[in-house]
């Protein structure tokens, strides 16, 4: 049919393939084959058709990536594939059918479920796309499709449609759309995009629909908004909007606006009265303050008025009551006042009046009876009082819930509140509300098999079936923080909008629920594998307890579980194995136990897996390495241990796991050899095996680990020499990029000569074994450890420890009583005798000046006082030589020290910065601190503390960790100082011990309050306390914190109550926060505070821990650490 110009098959039930022959039909117009049971890819022939105009293949099966957009297609002007099977990404060479004026490639793979997560299209929409300027409709909504959208779609004049939503788009959208096209539709539902609201949406005055809920959007709503008068319907919910609401122009086109679930401040603008149509306004959980404009009352067409949770004040104007068809009314969670005005009984078409948590007063009015249509009544938590209306009873479609609760409300509960046919609800009764009921009210109740808890009545059949799964797991939890129990409301019809922690798909179906650390008590209730739809769950860091239930089994699309941080106990059972789409499972920090499941294998999706600190036993499984995409696997700190001799317990299916980058399996019982196929794992970055039983040589297959950044394997059995393909030069396995070596507490022999050809070691650790002959010279700069690097190898060169000693003495000397030196007379000469005009700080341990002896070189010189004993003296010398030798990059270096009489003066390197303190607190204007900075502050303060808790002989507790102590290099890297200083001055102190307790107020343990334990826990408490000041930029002590309390106190309070880190943290953080990722590394650093700061030290992580939860929370760091 070579002259065919046009074919229409569409709507029919037609199937199989799309026959290449048509790609013969050269004059071919019109192809139309929608609507039908089309399957198979598209052909490539069909770039033969020079002349195509229109192609429509929507609503079939086709499936394979898109292959249309050779240089034949410019005559095509409508193109649309939606609603089929595609993946991939669109074609660049879609950009050559440069007449396109329609493109649709809607829900390219949603055959079975409108699922938006699984076989849709992925990847940028092609700059070429955007370069057709004929284009006028761009339909790729309900797709996976990703990138930010250039400033060349900008150009198109004849752009009209863009609907974007439900795809994973992110980035700021070009400010200067709009101004060159006559925009009539706009929606990006449901992406990633940032930044502000472009100002000229409506500059061609034909708007119509802008909707652009659900993304991360800030900022002002621009007054164009407001003033678009062809406007008709306007979603911005669930953005980060801040600032006012627009005026609004009169526009008889508006008939729905909703700007839920903001942060939009002021009075509600009474210019909202002139947009008289509006059907439905919804400014729900934003802070809006004032009264309810009674302008209101124009819009004689609102059917449903939602203005809850936020700040409004003041009655309901009885202007309200001219809104007579209103259907829907929530105000609740508010502070609105008065009575409920007569005038009101004007709504009988109303079905859900809400009123609850106000301060509404008087009494209920009896014309509540005249609402025959309601289905809900919330009058919870108000003032009202009197009897309870018999009227009340004549509501016979209040299916949905009733609440009366926590009112002033007397007498008995009418006999006709028992006609009442509510399906589903509980009636709860406040304790302190029985006096004003008597014995009838519970016969009555009984009598109509109703459910006695309090009067507060709950529908549950109003809501989805995952929400009442949800709610079903409130009777497992003991303990449920406040923000849970304020939005997790029954009489919701849905969890999606307001419910905390919970986010849903377009079909209302929970897909999210993130409640880490909650504070949650309890157990996981087995109704969790009910919700079935479920993609992301994390439960970590609450108090959870209990085995984890079966029925985990049923959630077939989860890729994302964290259970982590809690008390769980019992196996992991085989259910959790049979989640194939699985990506992510953390089991870390629990109790459980018995041995790692053998169907892992099964988890062929996984990325990470994390089951470290728990009492798991047995072997690894073999069937791990059918995990081929693992990239990181934690195991350590359990209780494994070997069975198989012949390859020791570390299975040799490791090798299989080519793609995994770290392995972390110390502190365990792993027994036998180091097998040689972990060579092939050639993405790892680091190895940790240490605190094991492994024996036999090191493999020489760990050569072809180019990419290894970290290896510990410490505290083993290990045997024989180094092997030297490891390490040479000309060797394909050359580790160059290895920065951290620990071999120590081995049984290794033979030289190290090797080593000295790795340039980039920047810790290293050989002490414990049997090596012999001399030590290259590169590998001199490790001496400066406390703990030596090459002690314990009596057959090692000992000339070169001889050498570094005698230079250790030259660089530090302490001098006699009344000695004196040339630096000293220099500090003296620079500070003139310590003049208070040089006094840069004051603190418990001294008085602090700062002296520049030469124009490029200044020290800070600390004046320790004391009491004068010849005995204590000679012991404070020892302790300051013992100090003298501490080296590490985030301690201050300890320069010089001088004894006097009744004094000593310390001196250290002078920190250009200040101390953290003043940049956090005293520095006008505040000094700008990105969240990179801070995150750099706060791992190598805790870098510097775990030095000294346990790289130290003997170990060293600060005593007095505070952001004062904290000092900042011109790099911004933080220098620990007067560490060592407690205990100095309790070598000099009087013979009676002081009953003082060392530290400052507001970082002093809990344990510490009345008596002095001298633990490292406490430390780690002060340190949690810096990090929530580093965090939030609040003081430790502050008049807005409640009853005398301190930071940590009032963050608790926050996180329980809101369970919202942007609460919490520094303002000046809230740009970044547009990035999630600096949101959720905030969050986990926030946690990595409230647990060091516990009130019970046996909780609270080692500073080592602290380092390694550090570092997890920032996935692109690349520095490690043992343990």
């Amino acid at each position: 049919m070579t002259e065919l110009l046009w074919l229409y098959l569409h709507r029919n039930h037609l199937s199989g393939t799309i026959p290449s022959s048509i790609g013969n039909c050269s004059k071919l117009q019109d192809l139309f084959l929608d609507n039908n049971q089309l399957e198979g890819i598209l052909p490539q022939s069909l770039n033969n058709l020079n002349d195509l105009v229109s192609f429509d293949v929507a609503r079939n099966r086709l499936t394979g990536t898109i292959t249309l957009g050779s240089s034949n297609c410019k005559n095509l002007d409508f193109l649309d594939l939606s609603f089929n099977e595609f993946s991939g990404d669109l074609p660049p060479s879609l950009g050559n059918c440069s007449g396109l004026s329609q493109f649709a490639a809607v829900n390219c793979n949603l055959v079975v479920d409108l699922e938006l997560f699984i076989n849709q299209l992925t990847g940028k929409i092609p700059l070429s796309i955007w370069k057709i300027t004929g284009l006028e409709y761009v339909l790729v909504y309900n797709n996976s499709l990703s990138g930010e959208l250039p400033l060349e779609m900008t150009e198109l004049k004849q752009l009209k449609n863009i609907s974007l939503f439900n795809n994973q788009f992110s980035g700021v959208i070009p400010q200067s759309l709009g101004i060159n096209s006559s925009l009539v539709l706009l929606d990006v539902t449901n992406n990633k995009f940032t930044g502000n609201i472009p100002p000229n949406l409506c500059f061609g005055k034909k708007l119509s629909i802008l909707t652009m809920g659900f993304n991360e959007l800030q900022g002002n709503i621009p007054p164009d908004v407001g003033s678009c008068t062809t406007l008709g319907r306007l979603i911005l919910k669930q953005n980060n909007f801040t600032g006012p609401l627009p005026d609004f122009r009169s526009n008889p086109n508006l008939t729905f606006m909703d700007i839920s679930n903001n942060k939009i401040h002021g009075v509600i603008p009474s210019s909202l009265g002139n947009c008289r149509n509006l059907t439905g306004l919804i400014l729900s959980e934003n802070k809006l303050t004032g009264l309810i404009p009674s302008e209101l009352g124009n819009l004689v067409n609102l059917r449903t008025l939602n203005l809850s949770h936020n700040n409004l004040e003041g009655p309901l104007p009885s202007q309200l009551s001219n809104c007579t068809i209103m259907d829907r009314f929530d105000v609740g969670f508010n502070f609105l006042n008065g009575s409920l005005p007569s005038s009101l009984q004007s709504w009988t078409r109303l079905t859900i009046l809400i009123l609850r948590e106000n301060h509404f007063s008087g009494g209920i009015p009896a014309f509540l009876s005249d609402y025959k249509k309601l289905l809900e009544l919330q009058l919870g938590g108000n003032m009202l009082g009197g009897r309870i209306p018999r009227s009340v009873g004549a509501l016979q479609n209040l299916n949905y819930g009733l609440n009366l609760s926590s009112n002033g409300l007397i007498g008995d509960l009418p006999v006709e509140i028992g006609n009442l046919k509510i399906k589903a609800f509980f009636i709860c009764f406040s304790p302190s509300q029985l006096k004003h009921y008597n014995c009838l009210m519970f016969c009555t109740m009984s009598m109509r098999s109703l459910l006695l808890f309090s009067f507060l009545f709950y529908s549950v059949s109003a809501l989805t079936s995952d929400g009442v799964t949800l709610l079903s797991l409130l009777r497992h939890w003991t303990s449920v923080p406040h923000s849970i129990n304020t939005t997790w409301l029954a009489s919701d019809s849905t969890p999606c909008s307001s419910w905390v922690g919970v986010q849903c798909d377009h079909a209302n179906r929970v897909v999210y629920v993130n409640l880490t650390g909650f504070g949650i008590s309890g157990q996981l209730g087995p109704q969790i594998g009910n919700i079935t739809h479920l993609h992301y769950l994390d439960l970590a860091h609450n108090n959870l307890h209990g085995q984890i239930p079966d029925t985990f089994k049923n959630l077939q699309n989860l890729k994302f579980i964290s259970l982590s941080s809690n008390q769980l106990s019992g196996e992991i059972p085989d259910s959790l194995t049979q989640i194939s789409p699985l990506q992510l499972v953390n089991l870390s920090d629990n109790s459980l136990s018995g041995s790692i499941p053998t169907s892992i294998g099964n988890m062929t999706e996984l990325l990470w897996l994390y089951l470290k600190r728990n009492n798991l036993s047995g072997t690894i499984p073999s069937s791990i390495g059918n995990c081929s995409k693992l990239q990181v696997l934690f195991l350590n700190e359990n209780q494994l241990e070997g069975i198989l001799p012949q390859i020791g317990n570390i299975p040799t299916s490791f090798g299989l796991l080519t793609k995994l980058s770290t392995l972390r399996l110390p502190e365990n019982h792993l027994s036998g050899k180091i097998p040689s196929e972990i060579g092939n794992c050639k993405s790892l970055t680091e190895i940790h095996l240490y605190t094991n039983r492994l024996e036999g040589n090191i493999p020489s297959e760990l050569g072809k680990l180019s990419k290894l950044v970290d290896l510990e394997l410490f505290t083993n059995q290990l045997t024989g020499e180094i092997p030297l393909s490891i390490w040479k030069i000309k060797e394909i396995g050359n580790l160059k990029n290895l920065q951290t070596l620990d071999l120590s507490q081995n049984s290794l022999t033979g030289s190290i000569e090797v080593l000295g050809e790795l340039q980039s070691l920047v810790e290293l650790n050989i002490s414990y074994n049997s090596f012999h002959g001399r030590v290259p010279k590169i590998l001199m700069k490790f001496f400066n450890s406390p703990l030596s690097s090459f002690m314990g190898n009596p057959g090692l060169c000992i000339i070169y420890i001889f050498v570094f000693g005698r230079k250790a003495k030259e660089e530090f000397h302490i001098s006699a009583e009344d000695g004196s030196s040339s630096l000293l007379n220099k500090v003296m000469e620079a500070t003139e005798n310590l003049n208070d005009r040089y006094v840069i700080g004051r603190g418990a341990h001294g008085v602090v000046y700062k002296a520049l002896i030469a124009p490029d070189k200044a020290f800070v010189v600390k004046k320790v006082e004391f009491a004068a004993s010849k005995g204590k003296n000679l012991s404070m010398v020892r302790e300051v030589q013992t100090l003298a030798k501490i080296r590490h990059r985030n301690l201050v270096k300890l320069e010089d020290f001088w004894l006097r009489k009744d004094y000593g003066l310390i001196l250290y390197s002078y920190m250009p910065n200040g101390s953290l303190h003043d940049v956090l607190h005293e520095k006008t204007p505040p000094t700008t601190l990105e969240w990179n900075v801070r995150y750099k502050i706060a791992v190598g303060i805790s870098h510097g503390l775990a030095y000294l808790h346990y790289d130290c002989d003997p170990p060293i507790v600060h005593r007095d960790i505070k952001p004062s102590n904290i000092l900042l290099d011109s790099d911004m890297e933080p220098h620990i100082a007067d560490f060592g200083i407690a205990k100095l001055l309790d070598q000099s102190s009087s013979s009676n011990p002081s009953i003082g307790v060392p530290g400052t107020i507001g970082y002093i343990a809990p344990e510490n309050a009345y008596m002095t334990a001298n633990s490292r826990e406490s430390d780690v408490y002060s340190y949690g306390v810096v990090l929530l000041e580093l965090i939030t930029r609040k003081k430790v002590a502050d008049a807005s914190y409640m009853n005398g309390t301190y930071v940590v106190d009032w963050v608790r309070s926050m996180w329980m109550e809101t369970g919202e880190v942007n609460e919490i943290v520094d303002s000046s953080l809230a740009e970044e926060f547009l990035d999630t990722h600096i949101m959720e590394e905030v969050t986990k650093v926030l946690m990595v505070a409230l647990r060091c700061a516990e009130k019970d030290p046996h909780k609270r992580p080692t500073m080592r821990d602290v380092t390694r939860q550090l570092l997890d929370a920032n996935a692109r760091t690349k520095t490690s650490i043992k343990g």
